[in-house]
Parts: C-alpha cells; structure tokens; sequence
C-alpha cells in the first residue's frame, strides 16, 4: 500500500474503531449519526456549488460533483 494512503487511510480507521469501541461500550458515539450527516450535507453543497460555478462557466465538471448532489437529495 503506497504510504500517502496510509497516513490518510489511518485517520478513518483509528474514527471507526473510536466509533465501535463505543458501542461495544454502550457509551454515545461521537459523532453521533445527526452530527455525521449534518457534516455530509455541508460537503455536498459545498460541491455542489463548485460545480454549478463550473458549469456556469462552461468548465468541465467536478469529479465528485454526482456524489454530492446524490447526498443533497
């Protein structure tokens, strides 16, 4: 595995394992479900203003513009 993978891969393994250390635990996770998916309607409309500043100017796409429009809806 190429090492800038790993350094990135790392910071979600070590929250997953935070998260379910959590439950096993019977405490709350943090983040909790609403703060998650408050945090991933924030990164979608942020995309999805990018893209429409793109496409406004006639500018190809933005690669991750499908994926954030799929979570605004």
């Amino acid at each position: 595995m190429p090492q800038d993978w790993r350094r990135s891969l790392t910071s979600y393994i070590l929250s997953d394992l935070s998260f379910l250390d959590a439950l096993r635990c019977g405490e709350p996770p943090f983040p909790d479900l609403a703060t998650a998916l408050e945090a991933h309607r924030v990164v979608a409309a942020a995309y999805g203003a990018a893209d429409a500043h793109e496409s406004a100017e006639g500018r190809r796409r933005a690669p991750l513009a499908s994926w954030a429009t799929q979570l605004r809806s």
